[in-house]
């Protein structure tokens, strides 16, 4: 019960000090722990390494951290040697500035990422999913051994 006079108090002290209660939308992020699930769902699945920042993308969901990611290997949405500008999906809701939890593409390993387009470009899959560290020679972990799609595990170099 001191726990809701709280709530209301500091509820009645905001509206009667002029400021009005605002509401934010807060989105419930899917499950990508199944590699295959996240191939399925990204349009980019790339492995390399960040080569650095790019400024900010915008998405439908606020902004992003942008990146520039040097392609060595392209599953889905980008060639191989190629670089690329992609996203670090942000959380509005972590009370973090939309990072609280870390940065997924703050990284200066070698990764797989799984991206889908949104708004200026391809953009992590939720907050917390869709880089993955891959050191030389670790299979990929989805079922997938080309970039055309064909079925089996395959091993990078």
């Amino acid at each position: 019960m001191a726990a809701i006079a709280v709530i209301l108090g500091a509820w009645a002290s905001a509206g009667l000090s002029g400021c009005a209660p605002t509401s934010q939308v807060c989105v419930s992020w899917a499950d990508f722990s199944d590699p295959d699930a996240a191939y399925r769902q990204a349009d980019t699945v790339v492995v390399g390494r960040v080569i650095g920042r790019d400024g900010m993308m915008e998405t439908s969901l606020g902004p992003a951290r942008a990146y520039r990611f040097a392609v060595e290997r392209a599953y889905k949405g980008a060639e191989d040697s190629s670089t690329i500008r992609i996203g670090s999906r942000s959380d509005n809701c972590d009370g973090g500035g939309g990072y609280a939890n870390g940065d997924l593409l703050a990284n200066d390993q070698r990764v797989l990422v799984y991206a889908y387009r949104d708004g200026d470009g391809p953009v992590t899959l939720t907050p917390s999913q869709g880089v993955t560290d891959l050191p030389s020679g670790t299979p990929v972990p989805f079922g997938r051994s080309s970039s055309s799609g064909e079925a089996g595990a395959g091993t990078l170099p």
